[in-house]
């Protein structure tokens, strides 16, 4: 009769307990194994029997079980349930209003461990704002975390602040909003003046410098001009032209001014000595290249008048100005021969002949013969 052989004892796998037999281990001999509490089936048999002295049957495979699978801010899984056994799968999306930015979207269980990259989500952001005179480009909706939105400045305005784009950030845009100001039309040209210092495009906070051409000088406003969104700011220069060298009338002499003869300055008159007025104004005022006023007109002082032969003088006492008048008469006894009874200052000379006069003459009585 054939016999057969016993086996030795069955094998233990990792992670697994078996029962149903006992040594001696005799042919036809099943054992039957279970995966250790907190361990999934994997692979191989649940049962082994003895077959003339070997283990017949794979053996039984565990891996152990996930814990729960972690749940990542702002996200939702679905398609696993408890009991998380390996090779369980884990899909993961976004919340409403977010999207991804990283990780996997699915994580699986591996021998007690979760395999893969957390989901990481950041929340989408409101549409991006619109600062005036500005356009942007470069972003839709839905504007997702580093969305990156470009802007510039519209036709005819142009940078003054803030940053060309904007960049969304976990629900926020980050970055300084981009400031535009309008431009300015090129910059009045006043009168008798000329600007350099800007160029077109006349942006904000623009200058352009202001100078009166030759031969004239300042009289108001200011000596630049700023473009302020749109618009120039300051008082436009006034320049008025200089005044050549003053007159001087025959006779003065002028004090109070010195060249250049700019507009408003003031030349003040007087006689020199051994003049005096005989009409105009004291002071001759420059406007806009023209001296305002009447000349000073100034004539000359007469010496003492000449002496009358036998005649006396009145009215006039020194100094003899022009137009001073001295009058004469004859002595008592004498009479008017010849000459002027007055004389007259003109520009220093008198006019008129000197009185002269004789003595006046009795004639002899008649002699009566008897």
């Amino acid at each position: 009769m054939f016999v057969q052989e016993d086996c030795d004892p069955p094998p233990t796998p990792d992670d697994t307990s078996h029962n149903g037999c006992a040594a001696p281990y005799i042919h036809n001999e099943v054992c039957t194994y279970q995966c250790d509490d907190g361990f999934s089936k994997t692979g191989g048999d649940k049962q082994l029997t003895c077959d003339d002295g070997k283990w017949d049957g794979e053996e039984l495979e565990c891996k152990e079980d996930c814990d729960p699978p972690p749940t990542p801010d702002d996200t939702s899984h679905n398609g696993c349930e408890d009991p998380y056994i390996h090779d369980t799968e884990c899909d993961y999306v976004c919340d409403a209003g977010f999207s991804k930015t990283g990780g996997d979207d699915s994580l699986t269980c591996n021998d007690g461990n979760w395999d893969g990259e957390e989901l990481e989500c950041k929340e989408d952001c409101d549409p991006p704002p619109t600062p005036d005179d500005t356009s942007h480009n470069g972003c839709d909706d839905p504007y997702i975390h580093d969305e990156e939105c470009d802007y510039v400045c519209d036709a005819g305005f142009s940078k003054t602040g803030g940053d060309d784009s904007l960049t969304c950030n976990d629900g926020n845009w980050d970055g300084e909003e981009l400031e535009c100001k309008e431009n300015c039309d090129p910059p009045p040209t006043p009168d008798d003046t000329s600007h350099n210092g800007c160029d077109d495009p006349y942006i904000h906070d623009e200058e352009c410098d202001y100078v009166c051409d030759a031969g004239f000088s300042k009289t108001g406003g200011d000596d630049s001009l700023t473009c302020n969104d749109g618009n120039w700011d300051g008082e436009e220069l006034e320049c008025k032209e200089d005044c050549g060298a003053p007159p001087m009338p025959t006779g003065t002499t002028h004090t109070g001014c010195a060249a250049p003869y700019i507009h408003d300055v003031e030349c003040n008159y007087q006689c020199k000595t051994g003049y005096s007025k005989d009409g105009g104004d004291d002071k001759l005022t420059c406007n806009d290249g023209n001296w305002d006023g009447e000349e000073l007109e100034c004539k000359e002082d007469c010496t003492a008048p000449p002496s009358a032969t036998n005649a006396s003088s009145s009215g006039c006492t020194p100094p003899y100005k022009h137009g001073a008048a001295c009058d004469y008469q004859c002595d008592a006894g004498y009479s008017v021969k010849s000459g002027d009874p007055t004389l007259t200052c003109n520009d220093g000379n008198w006019d008129g002949a000197p009185l002269v006069c004789d003595p006046i003459t009795t004639p002899a009585p008649n002699m009566v013969w008897g």
